[in-house]
C-alpha cells in the first residue's frame, strides 16, 4: 500500500479552515439589524471592496396569499411598480436610475416578491427617494393598467399557453396542492387577469406593500448608522397596514382532484373550476424576472 505523505496535513488543514470559517464569516461580515417604527425590518452589511450598494426588498406577498378572481395580482404589481409614481412618472424610474449609474430587476414567486437594485454609493439617497416614492404613491392610472394587464396576459400565453412545459408545469401544481393555494400559478388564470377590478388592486397592493409586510437587505459600500438614517427620513413615515392573510388552505374533495378531459381553455371568460384548472396553464416557479 501506498503511503500518501500529504493525505494528513491536507486534511488536518481543511479541518481547520472548516471549523475556522463560520468564526472567521461571522466577525469579517456582520449583519446589523433593526425594525423601524412602521415594521419593516432592515438589514445592513458592510463590504467596502468596491463603491457600490446592492440594496433588496422582499415583500411577503406572492401567489399564496390571492384566491379565485384575484389570482396573478402579486405578478402584476412586479410590473406596475415600475409604471410611474407621484414623484417618478411613468418610464422615469429606470431613467433617472440609469442616469445615476444604476440597475434594477424583480420577480415573483408563490411566496414572495422582490426587488433588486444596484448602484453606487453616491445614488443612496435617490435609490431611497424612489423606493419611498412607488411604496407609498403608486399610479393606478387606469390607461398603464389597461396596458400593462395586456403585457401580462401575453407573457401568459407565450410561457405557458402556447408551450407545453409551462402547460405540464402547471398541471403539475394544480394536481399537487389541490387543498392549498400554491394549486394556482404565480402569473394567475386568464380568465382571472382579463377580470380583476381597481378594489381588488387597490386592495391587494394595500396589504402587500404595507410596510410592516417587507424586509429590506442592504449590502455593499454603506455603514449601518446611514442606511438606518436613509430608513428613517424615507421609508418610516409611510404607515403600516393590515398584512396579508395567511395562505389559503381550500376545501378538498373528490370532485376537486384534475381531470384529464377538462374542457376549460385558458382563453375562457369564466373562471375555471377546481378541475378545470388543471387544463391551464403556469410559467416556471419564478415568475418575472426579466419580465418587464
Amino acid at each position: 500500500m501506498k503511503t500518501n505523505w500529504m493525505g494528513r496535513p491536507a486534511l488536518a488543514l481543511m479541518a481547520a479552515f472548516l471549523i475556522g470559517a463560520p468564526v472567521w464569516g461571522q466577525a469579517e461580515f456582520p449583519v446589523a439589524t433593526k425594525t423601524l417604527k412602521n415594521g419593516m425590518k432592515v438589514l445592513v452589511q458592510t463590504d467596502h471592496s468596491i463603491p457600490n450598494v446592492a440594496l433588496y426588498m422582499f415583500y411577503r406577498v406572492g401567489s399564496r396569499n390571492e384566491g379565485p378572481g384575484t389570482t396573478g395580482l402579486s405578478h402584476f404589481f412586479e410590473h406596475m411598480m415600475f409604471n410611474g409614481a407621484k414623484k417618478y412618472g411613468p418610464g422615469e424610474l429606470d431613467k433617472v436610475m440609469e442616469a445615476n449609474g444604476g440597475a434594477n430587476n424583480a420577480y415573483t414567486t408563490r411566496d414572495v416578491t422582490v426587488y433588486q437594485d444596484w448602484f453606487p454609493r453616491s445614488a443612496l439617497p435617490l435609490i431611497y427617494d424612489i423606493e419611498a416614492d412607488r411604496i407609498r404613491d403608486l399610479s393606478f392610472d387606469p390607461a398603464k393598467i389597461k396596458s400593462e394587464r395586456e403585457v401580462v396576459a401575453s407573457e401568459r400565453r407565450l410561457r405557458t399557453d402556447n408551450d407545453n412545459g409551462g402547460l405540464l408545469d402547471e398541471q403539475l401544481w394544480a394536481t399537487s396542492y389541490i387543498a392549498h393555494s400554491y394549486q394556482w400559478p404565480v402569473v394567475g388564470w386568464m380568465s382571472d387577469i382579463e377580470h380583476w377590478t381597481m378594489e381588488q388592486l387597490k386592495h391587494h397592493f394595500e396589504m402587500g406593500y404595507a410596510p410592516n409586510n417587507a424586509t429590506m437587505v442592504v449590502t455593499g459600500d454603506v455603514s449601518p448608522e446611514e442606511i438606518f438614517a436613509l430608513c428613517e427620513k424615507y421609508i418610516e413615515p409611510i404607515p403600516s397596514h393590515v398584512p396579508p392573510p395567511p395562505a389559503s388552505r381550500l376545501p378538498q374533495s373528490p370532485s376537486s382532484r384534475c381531470s384529464a378531459n377538462s374542457p376549460y381553455q385558458s382563453g375562457a371568460s369564466d373562471p375555471p373550476s377546481s378541475s378545470a384548472r388543471c387544463r391551464s396553464s403556469i410559467p416556471p416557479p419564478a415568475t418575472g424576472t426579466d419580465a418587464r
